[in-house]
């Protein structure tokens, strides 16, 4: 499936060691950051405007901490439901999401 697999197993995904753009389409695209880390201006083309980061756990695996970057005024705009991100999340969650390690974000 386009999911990966992932959908249903929500440990999984937080377990993860990449960085995954997941659009509302239930695509996924492999994020790689620049060393450094993301600059704002590409956390907003991720999620098509203002940031929000919500903290998620710590990655199982690898022992970082981890986020969603989602889009601040995702429901004042009306974006279609994102429903792997919400799967993963554990609230409704709409709009493309980048999950990513914290120490990614500038």
């Amino acid at each position: 499936s386009q999911d990966g697999g992932f959908r249903s197993n929500r440990n999984r995904w937080l377990a993860m060691k990449r960085d995954w753009l997941i659009k509302t389409n239930h695509t996924l695209e492999e994020v790689v950051p620049l060393v450094g880390g993301y600059e704002l201006e590409k956390l907003q083309g991720f999620v098509g405007g203002y940031i929000q980061i919500v903290p998620l756990k710590v990655s199982e695996i690898t022992g970082e901490q981890l986020c969603a970057v989602v889009n601040e005024e995702g429901l004042l705009r009306k974006m279609p439901q994102n429903d792997i991100a919400t799967m993963i999340i554990g609230r409704p969650i709409v709009g493309d999401v980048l999950i990513c390690k914290s120490k990614h974000i500038k």
